[in-house]
């Protein structure tokens, strides 16, 4: 039963508990969509903090593969813990075949070999078990533009 539940958790925690339908909206057109969304449920001033977005070319070919929207570059005078708390923010990851988001404290893209991008999550404690200022990290691959290692 501890099992399953670590396993619920880390489906949660981890990263990855939401997919966009056919991916037919550009990686543009799905960002500004989640900051539209962003925006509306504050109730107060929104602001779009710098750093909130980050655009990488993974096969460093000049075109950009993967947006990275981070909430907690967005700014709410209604609230300050608004999209983030103990187990990070919300991070959303967009690329032209695949979208998935959830709670991280922290991530960078790494590289497994040279043409492998991978992105490395730092979580709450409780996605491996321990308590929450234990560190514990997952890692996701990219293939193709689509995320895997990912529950779905």
């Amino acid at each position: 039963m501890r099992d399953f539940k670590l396993i619920i958790v880390s489906i949660i925690c981890v990263m990855m508990i939401g997919v966009s339908g056919a991916y037919a909206d550009s990686i543009e057109n799905k960002l500004d969509e989640l900051i539209t969304d962003g925006r509306s449920s504050c109730e107060g001033s929104f602001t779009l903090l710098d750093g909130a977005v980050e655009r990488i070319d993974l096969n460093l070919n000049g075109e950009i593969d993967l947006v990275v929207l981070d909430a907690g570059g967005f700014s709410c005078d209604e609230s300050t813990s608004m999209y983030c708390g103990s187990a990070g923010c919300v991070v959303h990851f967009i690329t032209s075949a695949d979208y998935s988001y959830g709670y991280t404290r922290s991530w960078e893209v790494i590289r497994a070999k040279p043409d492998q991008p991978v992105i490395l999550f730092e979580l709450h404690g409780v996605s491996c078990g321990e308590v929450g200022t234990t560190p514990c990290y997952s890692a996701v691959s990219i293939f193709e533009g689509r995320f895997i290692g990912v529950r779905r």
